[in-house]
């Protein structure tokens, strides 16, 4: 049953994609903080230092292409269009995990 879910999605993904959303930015930190019971801080959104810190671990032109990804994200917030959620709620065959508890049974896990 997994297998066969995971393949209508590689097969729906080529046909129009799905757009998985999670926390970010700000939210993200609340949740991470208030899970992990200590202060987290946000690293705030300037990507061209994040670019800089990128190149010191793969090539030049890859770290550039992360932060024009990152860019978009912090534009865009990979917010979902309508049907998104129901969509992949079917394909899945059980409600999407939310971050919060994402967050939760990772901490618990460590």
């Amino acid at each position: 049953m997994y297998r066969e879910r995971r393949i209508q999605l590689c097969f729906a993904r080529t046909r129009g994609g799905h757009e998985i959303t999670g926390g970010v930015g700000h939210s993200a930190v609340g949740v991470n903080t208030a899970t992990l019971n200590r202060p987290i801080a946000y690293g705030g959104d300037d990507t061209g230092t994040f670019e800089t810190t990128l190149r010191n671990a793969m090539p030049h032109w890859m770290a550039y292409d992360m932060r024009l990804m990152a860019e978009r994200f912090l534009t865009d917030c990979m917010a979902p269009e309508a049907g998104d959620v129901e969509r992949l709620v079917q394909l899945l065959g059980r409600p999407l995990h939310s971050y919060r508890s994402i967050a939760d049974a990772a901490s618990q896990a460590a």
